[in-house]
C-alpha cells in the first residue's frame, strides 16, 4: 500500500454509522468546502453537526447516485469493466438476483462501496481516495476514482476495513486536509463572518485578531 497521509496533515472527522455513512461523509465535506472564509491568509470552515438536515441531505445524495446509476449502466469503469458488470459481480455476493433489486436496495439503506464512489466522483467531477490507517499514517486502499489526473483538489475518505472483519460494522470517516482550512466552531465562525463584513477598522481588526 502506498503511503499518502499522516495523521499530521489531516482532520479525520466522524460520521454517523447508519448506512448512510459514504453520503453522510460526502455531504460533510461539501458543506466545509462551501463555507470557506478568509481573513489575512487564513481560511476557515465549521462543521454541519447530526440533524434533520443533514439526513435530508445525505438522502437525497443516495437518490442521485442511485439514477445516476440507472441511467449510466454502460458507462466504463478504469477496470475495463462498466457499471452493469460491476453491479452483476455484486450479485452473488450480496444474495441479490438483478441489477433492479441492487438498485431498489440502494435506494434504501444499503452499505454504499466502490460502485456508488464511482459515481459520485462522476456526479461532483472530483478525485474521491479511500484511505486506512496504520500506526498513525494513512495508506490507499486502491479504492476510489481518479476523474482528474491534472488536480490535487481530492476528496478523502477513511475506511475501517483493516480493523474489521465483519463486513456489516463496514464504516466510512472525512478525511479533511489541515492545510485546506481551519475548521471552528460554528459559534466562532458565525462571530468571525460578522466582523470580516464590516468595515476593516483597528478595533474591527483587534477584535478579529483577538
Amino acid at each position: 500500500m502506498n503511503k499518502v497521509l499522516s495523521k499530521d496533515d489531516i482532520n479525520l472527522i466522524k460520521v454517523l454509522g447508519d448506512n448512510n455513512c459514504l453520503f453522510n461523509c460526502i455531504i460533510q465535506y461539501l458543506h466545509l468546502d462551501k463555507n470557506i472564509i478568509n481573513f489575512i491568509d487564513n481560511n476557515y470552515t465549521y462543521k454541519l453537526n447530526p440533524s434533520k438536515q443533514y439526513e435530508k441531505l445525505a438522502e437525497d445524495l443516495r437518490q442521485n447516485v442511485v439514477d445516476w446509476l440507472e441511467n449510466n449502466l454502460d458507462f466504463p469503469l478504469p477496470t475495463g469493466l462498466t457499471i452493469k458488470d460491476d453491479i452483476i459481480d455484486c450479485l452473488s455476493i450480496d444474495n441479490i438476483d438483478s441489477i433492479e433489486e441492487y438498485l431498489l436496495d440502494m435506494r434504501a439503506y444499503k452499505f454504499a462501496g466502490q460502485i456508488e464512489i464511482y459515481a459520485l466522483s462522476n456526479i461532483l467531477k472530483k478525485n474521491i481516495i479511500v484511505l486506512t490507517e496504520i500506526n498513525d499514517k494513512y495508506y490507499s486502499l486502491g479504492m476510489g476514482n481518479i476523474y482528474n489526473d491534472f488536480t490535487n483538489d481530492n476528496i478523502y475518505l477513511y475506511h475501517n476495513m483493516l480493523e474489521e472483519y465483519d463486513e456489516n460494522q463496514y464504516h466510512y470517516n472525512l478525511i479533511y486536509l489541515k492545510n485546506k482550512t481551519q475548521i471552528i466552531s460554528k459559534k466562532k465562525y458565525l462571530e468571525l463572518n460578522d466582523k470580516i463584513s464590516k468595515p476593516l477598522t483597528r478595533n474591527v481588526l483587534k477584535e478579529i485578531i483577538v
